[in-house]
């Protein structure tokens, strides 16, 4: 896929954490979380709102 571009993620991220896991809501800012992430790709259809 010689379109898509690579990025570090804080490069493209205002916040990477760990903790407490939020409480999440059907809009607002998107989580992405261990879930999300498998075989080195993240899945968009599990993004959660926050």
């Amino acid at each position: 896929m010689s379109e898509w571009k690579t990025y570090k993620l804080g490069e493209i991220s205002e916040i990477i954490a760990r903790g407490i896991s939020p409480k999440y809501a059907e809009s607002g800012i998107s989580v992405i979380n261990q879930k999300c992430v498998r075989d080195g790709k993240i899945k968009f259809n599990d993004i959660r709102g926050y």
